[in-house]
C-alpha cells in the first residue's frame, strides 16, 4: 500500500484533468504515450489508483512507478463524473492496480 499512498500524496501534485466519462482506453491511451520510458526500465510499473469520492464522482491516478527507487516517474490525476466497465471491474477489488 505504500504505492496507494505515494500515488495519493502525488494525485495533489498532478494536473488533475476534469471530464465527464473517463474510459479504460483513454488510460491505455496515456500509458501508451508513455512507453518508451516505460519500457526504457524493467522497475517501472503501470499504475492507476481509483477513488470514488463524496460527490459521486471518481478520481483516477494513472502513473509510472520505478520499484527499484519507490518514486514515481510520471503521473495524471482524472476527476470525471463516471467510468466505464472495463476500468470499473479492474478496479473492484481493489482501488490499486498494476498492470504487467
Amino acid at each position: 500500500m505504500i504505492i496507494a499512498a505515494g500515488l495519493w500524496i502525488l494525485a495533489e501534485l498532478f494536473v488533475a484533468v476534469i471530464i465527464q466519462f473517463l474510459s479504460w482506453d483513454r488510460i491505455k491511451s496515456w500509458f501508451a504515450d508513455r512507453d518508451t520510458e516505460i519500457n526504457a526500465n524493467d522497475d517501472h510499473l503501470r499504475v492507476t489508483l481509483h477513488e470514488k469520492m463524496k460527490t459521486g464522482q471518481h478520481r483516477v491516478v494513472s502513473g509510472i512507478f520505478n520499484a527499484a527507487t519507490s518514486k514515481f516517474i510520471e503521473g495524471e490525476t482524472v476527476v470525471a463524473d463516471t467510468i466505464d466497465s472495463e476500468l470499473s471491474e479492474f478496479h473492484k477489488d481493489s482501488p490499486l492496480v498494476v498492470y504487467t
